[in-house]
């Protein structure tokens, strides 16, 4: 579990401190936004690696890992339009 938590914050640094340096800290405040929301899918692929990895090994549990990824994604996308 440690491991699905070491991955936020990797994940937002590193993607604001680029967006930052490439496009201007008003674009990197603008996509902090939907960063969060997306965070539901790179904790659904942590998950299910976590889960899958032991069971179905490497490749199938990465490949499974992504699909549930994109499935929540997809989720999110949906859920995200209907609001707006």
């Amino acid at each position: 579990m440690s491991g699905i938590f070491t991955v936020f914050p990797v994940v937002f640094l590193s993607t604001m401190v680029i967006s930052v340096r490439e496009h201007g800290a008003e674009f990197a405040s603008g996509m902090a936004k939907s960063m969060i929301i997306g965070s539901c899918s790179i904790v659904g692929y942590a998950s299910a690696a976590h889960i899958l990895y032991p069971i179905h090994g490497l490749t199938w549990g990465t490949i499974e890992s992504f699909l549930v990824s994109l499935f929540i994604a997809a989720i999110l996308f949906v859920a995200e339009k209907k609001m707006n």
